[in-house]
């Protein structure tokens, strides 16, 4: 995107922001307030039909609402992109089950041995996502594909499908330029060609993870933290169906995907996907934190006034949603592996060897995964990591200081020393 194009929507978002702010100030209310009735309504009619059948989509819905009086400080683009977001999340799903019925076929595409990256936030997945992915014996869900969902994409790419990459990547532009172009290049760098999370898959079931980093929806993240291990299985299979018709040209390829922790049920997965395996990648908690709250106070940046966010909040916020994810998380695994102790369930990676020597730290996990391993695989990697820009290091914008650190550190102690992270606890 051409700097005159990024500075013309910062400056857009500037002006309509402003522009609400002045208008309260006068009239005492605000140019737009979304609610629930105003999404409905804006649904066609079968769109319409289908979500007011689905209690879970629709219990969803209403949390949200009945939380966002308490985002007080939500700008008026951040309004507009929380309505725009649901409404794209419903039609998604409406488009995606008329998809699956006009084409059956879709339910049997057999998913094999998949392998979840689950992980905190900023631990190195989406490099190690990248970077397996440069081996075409895996297959990844890019972000095009998930943004849409359907139909299924040809192998390989047809010139309709680029298209869609190409439509898919200016909405991206288009967001990164409302987030600060340099920013979040800098810190996430991803293309619409790039594989992310299954929080846009996992998005078409009504659960909304996204809305967890704004600022005053605790019970709507506690809500989501407390769901039955049977309303996990099915999201999960709803997400295997989206994954199905994703890789329905491409059942040769191992499927790859990720789940950071606080999206992820493990013990669900395993019902749905009975013959799946998992990476976990282990950084320094505390650095860890640090690089998550820089990243979301950019996102953030999106949905509050310019200069206006409450920073303060963030680490306590985030501090708190990491130990819940982690302790939930080691609870599950040690179910697991206890349940499992015939099977490799789990392929641990430590993100300072991941660093120093990833040609080798991904020969080690292709043998735990029973992958083939070649002279191709490693020439393919040494080049993607010599060439991509995307994952260079970057400089935290927030630091814990060190008194809260050193709290921070003896919570997640546990953790530590279980997985032997390597930690800088000074």
């Amino acid at each position: 995107m051409h700097i005159t194009q990024r500075a013309f929507i910062r400056c857009l978002k500037y002006l309509v922001d402003y522009a609400d702010i002045v208008f309260s100030f006068i009239f005492g209310w605000k140019l737009y307030e979304p609610n629930l009735e105003d999404v409905l309504k804006r649904l066609t009619k079968q769109e319409l039909e289908l979500i007011r059948e689905d209690n879970f989509f629709m219990i969803n819905l209403q949390k949200i609402f009945q939380e966002l009086p308490k985002i007080r400080e939500l700008s008026l683009t951040g309004r507009l992109m929380l309505r725009n977001n649901l409404l794209a999340a419903i039609k998604r799903r409406c488009k995606f089950d008329r998809y699956v019925n006009e084409h059956p076929e879709i339910k049997k595409v057999e998913i094999k041995n998949p392998v979840f990256i689950v992980t905190l936030f900023r631990t190195g997945s989406t490099f190690s996502h990248c970077l397996l992915r440069q081996d075409p014996n895996w297959f990844v869900t890019e972000i095009w594909m998930q943004q849409l969902l359907c139909p299924s994409p040809s192998n390989p790419l047809s010139s309709k499908d680029l298209n869609k990459v190409k439509e898919c990547q200016k909405k991206i532009d288009s967001s990164q330029a409302l987030c600060g172009w340099k920013n979040i290049r800098s810190m996430h760098n991803l293309t619409a060609r790039d594989p992310e999370d299954m929080h846009f898959n996992i998005s078409i079931t009504g659960v909304q993870y996204w809305y967890s980093t704004l600022d005053g929806v605790e019970d709507y993240v506690n809500y989501i933290h407390s769901l039955p291990k049977w309303r996990w299985v099915e999201i999960y299979k709803r997400v295997k169906e989206t994954l199905q018709c994703s890789a329905k040209d491409y059942q040769d390829a191992r499927p790859l995907l990720m789940s950071h922790i606080g999206l992820n049920n493990m013990e669900a997965l395993l019902e749905v996907f009975p013959d799946a395996q998992f990476i976990t990648l282990h950084r320094d908690p505390v650095k860890s934190l640090n690089s998550a709250i820089s990243l979301i106070s950019i996102l953030r940046e999106a949905w509050y006034v310019y200069g206006k966010q409450k920073l303060d909040i963030l680490p306590e916020k985030f501090f708190n949603l990491y130990i819940k994810e982690l302790n939930e998380y080691m609870k599950l695994r040690k179910r697991i592996e206890d349940r499992d102790c015939h099977q490799r369930r789990f392929v641990d990676i430590k993100f300072k060897i991941l660093l120093e020597k990833p040609i080798e730290c991904m020969q080690e996990v292709y043998k735990k995964l029973n992958m083939k391993w070649s002279d191709q695989v490693a020439e393919k990697m040494q080049y993607y990591i010599k060439n991509q820009r995307q994952h260079k290091k970057a400089t935290h914008r927030f630091e814990v200081n060190k008194d809260k650190s050193k709290l921070y550190y003896t919570a997640f102690r546990s953790y530590i020393d279980k997985f032997q992270v390597d930690c800088d606890m000074k």
